[in-house]
């Protein structure tokens, strides 16, 4: 019944500083940036809250701020058989108090007051009046406060052995510890619900990279990698009243986990007949777990995060360059993979040998 709109706005800044010589000792390497996000927004819930009886609607503001910071220190000597990287990496997301997060109106008249009462069992006019000073407005969600940290410290070191008769091999460890905050609190008023809503946690862990590479010449080498990894999680706020009843709302948890995935995988590189042909290919498997999944709640329009199973990807990937002629180059690149879940995920209605969605089993690059 109502046309949707909305507005954004986003704003970037990026600093980079980077210094080639600390103490004779390390590089260091600065990179930072700022991020200023502010929407304003229109939707029509007509449908989903009045079944087209009336016209109701939403609109809302959103605006947040985040910062990064990450300093690396390498080591200056790039032909010591011995190279490390030591650094620090923070993530700071916040949302001020903002009362306009979400006012929900409804056209007005005597019509529409008599429909109201019929369907959602009260006089939303005299509720606006009531409580928001407008006959017009019926519920009010505001934000009091947002936040997310993010800081972690990591190191990486390898060392090179050269032989006589069977070139070099290399050895490389890296370990990365991170710690996780975060804070919402939110308030709702009128037709829906009347709550105050405060949900935190915090995670903090520690991932791990091994991996060693021979290499017989300077054209050929083989490795070996094991490596870990996570994306944050966070909150999910509140559960709307409306949704309480849905189906999918039982998986629903005021905070979701990090998702972690255990990376192992075994590669040749090489370049043949005078550098003209250059290729890698590896084989790889990835198990994923605690997998960060979006949930839509048919019967409200809401959605959230959930921690939804775990899965498995097996693969391998050949990726190519050939130098055809002195200004002609191709490039040839394919790869095969197999994911699937290794764990029943009702959040998705998903079973055990299920494929992965929006994953081709094959792919191919030519040009």
């Amino acid at each position: 019944l109502i046309d949707d709109w909305y507005k954004d706005k986003l704003e970037i800044y990026t600093l980079t500083i980077a210094h080639d010589n600390i103490l004779d000792i390390a590089t260091l390497t600065y990179a930072g940036s700022f991020r200023q996000y502010k929407g304003h927004y229109l939707t029509d819930w007509s449908r989903a809250d009045a079944d087209d009886l009336f016209r109701t609607w939403i609109i809302g503001e959103d605006f947040d701020k985040r910062t990064t910071h990450e300093i690396r220190l390498q080591n200056i000597d790039v032909n010591s058989s011995f190279s490390w990287t030591i650094g620090m990496f923070s993530d700071k997301s916040t949302t001020p108090e903002n009362p306009n997060n979400q006012w929900q109106y409804h056209e007005g008249g005597d019509k529409v007051s008599a429909l109201t009462n019929y369907w959602w069992g009260e006089d939303v006019t005299a509720l606006g009046e009531k409580e928001f000073g407008n006959p017009n407005k019926n519920w009010n969600y505001a934000i009091v406060e947002n936040w997310m940290n993010e800081l972690s410290f990591f190191a990486d070191v390898s060392y090179t052995l050269e032989t006589d008769s069977m070139g070099k091999f290399e050895f490389g460890g890296g370990i990365r510890r991170y710690d996780l905050e975060d804070y919402f609190h939110s308030i709702s008023t009128g037709i829906w619900d009347n709550d105050s809503s405060i949900t935190s946690g915090q995670e903090d862990g520690t991932r791990l990279k091994f991996s060693t590479a021979w290499m017989p010449s300077s054209d050929m080498s083989v490795y070996a990698l094991y490596s870990e990894g996570y994306r944050p999680g966070g909150n999910n706020g509140p559960l709307p009243q409306s949704c309480t009843d849905d189906p999918k709302s039982s998986s629903r948890n005021d905070r979701y986990n990090s998702d972690q995935i255990e990376n192992k995988e075994i590669g040749f590189k090489a370049s043949m007949f005078n550098n003209t042909f250059n290729f890698t290919s590896a084989i790889y498997q990835i198990d994923w777990t605690s997998i960060k999944t979006d949930i839509y709640m048919d019967t409200c329009g809401f959605s959230y995060t959930a921690n939804g199973g775990e899965a498995r990807s097996r693969g391998i990937e050949f990726e190519s360059t050939a130098q055809l002629t002195d200004n002609l180059t191709m490039t040839l690149n394919t790869s095969y993979t197999d994911s699937y879940l290794t764990l029943d995920n009702d959040a998705i209605d998903g079973k055990a040998g299920d494929d992965m969605t929006m994953i081709p089993k094959y792919n191919a690059y030519l040009a």
